[in-house]
């Protein structure tokens, strides 16, 4: 099964957590899309375990 997450954030600039966030989606074979800028949305899918460990490596970084 393939699960999906959106997320949304009043911004998205940093290019270290969008460097980041793709290292991580390789890592975890996570496809999906951000919106960047003021306001930002994460779209991301894979498996219920990929996409767990996906967003809490995003709620890691304090920043959601």
């Amino acid at each position: 099964d393939r699960y999906h997450a959106l997320l949304t954030s009043h911004h998205l600039i940093s290019p270290t957590k969008r460097r980041n966030m793709q290292q991580w989606s390789a890592q975890l074979h996570v496809s999906g899309f951000a919106k960047v800028g003021y306001p930002s949305v994460i779209y991301c899918e894979g498996s219920q375990d990929q996409i767990e460990q996906f967003i809490a490596n995003i709620k890691a970084m304090q920043w959601l």
